[in-house]
Protein backbone atom coordinates (compact mmCIF):
# COMPACT_ATOMS: atom_id res chain seq x y z
CA UNK A 1 0.00 0.00 0.00
CA UNK A 2 3.02 2.27 0.89
CA UNK A 3 4.09 2.42 -2.68
CA UNK A 4 0.46 3.14 -4.03
CA UNK A 5 -0.15 5.98 -1.88
CA UNK A 6 3.20 7.32 -2.51
CA UNK A 7 2.56 7.21 -5.81
CA UNK A 8 -0.62 9.33 -5.60
CA UNK A 9 1.11 11.80 -3.00
CA UNK A 10 3.38 12.64 -6.21
CA UNK A 11 0.47 12.84 -8.42
CA UNK A 12 -0.96 15.18 -5.93
CA UNK A 13 1.82 17.76 -5.69
CA UNK A 14 2.16 18.23 -9.36
CA UNK A 15 -1.74 18.29 -10.08
CA UNK A 16 -3.39 21.31 -10.91
CA UNK A 17 -6.07 22.18 -8.73
CA UNK A 18 -7.24 25.38 -10.80
CA UNK A 19 -10.84 25.76 -11.93
CA UNK A 20 -9.10 27.63 -14.64
CA UNK A 21 -7.82 24.53 -16.11
CA UNK A 22 -9.17 21.64 -18.27
CA UNK A 23 -7.12 19.05 -16.45
CA UNK A 24 -5.71 17.79 -13.24
CA UNK A 25 -2.67 16.29 -14.26
CA UNK A 26 0.12 17.80 -16.58
CA UNK A 27 3.02 16.07 -18.28
CA UNK A 28 0.95 12.78 -19.48
CA UNK A 29 2.40 11.10 -22.61
CA UNK A 30 0.50 7.98 -24.24
CA UNK A 31 3.47 7.12 -26.27
CA UNK A 32 7.08 7.85 -25.31
CA UNK A 33 8.46 7.99 -28.12
CA UNK A 34 5.67 9.70 -30.29
CA UNK A 35 5.12 13.89 -30.95
CA UNK A 36 2.80 14.19 -27.69
CA UNK A 37 4.08 14.43 -24.40
CA UNK A 38 3.23 16.92 -21.49
CA UNK A 39 -0.55 16.72 -22.00
CA UNK A 40 -3.34 16.44 -20.41
CA UNK A 41 -5.58 12.95 -20.66
CA UNK A 42 -8.83 13.17 -19.31
CA UNK A 43 -8.72 9.12 -18.31
CA UNK A 44 -5.22 9.90 -16.46
CA UNK A 45 -7.26 12.51 -14.21
CA UNK A 46 -10.34 9.28 -14.00
CA UNK A 47 -8.03 7.12 -12.82
CA UNK A 48 -6.23 9.89 -10.38
CA UNK A 49 -9.79 10.50 -8.70
CA UNK A 50 -11.07 7.24 -8.76
CA UNK A 51 -7.68 6.63 -6.71
CA UNK A 52 -8.36 8.85 -4.53
CA UNK A 53 -12.12 8.27 -3.46
CA UNK A 54 -11.03 4.42 -3.19
CA UNK A 55 -8.18 5.30 -0.36
CA UNK A 56 -10.81 7.23 1.43
CA UNK A 57 -14.07 5.27 1.30
CA UNK A 58 -15.74 6.91 -1.35
CA UNK A 59 -15.02 4.97 -4.18
CA UNK A 60 -17.07 5.19 -7.42
CA UNK A 61 -17.14 1.31 -9.01
CA UNK A 62 -18.33 2.21 -12.39
CA UNK A 63 -16.16 -1.34 -13.81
Amino acid sequence: MAPALKLLHTLDVSADWSPDTDGLLRNCSADYHGPLHNVNYTYGDYFFIEAILKLTGRGVYLW
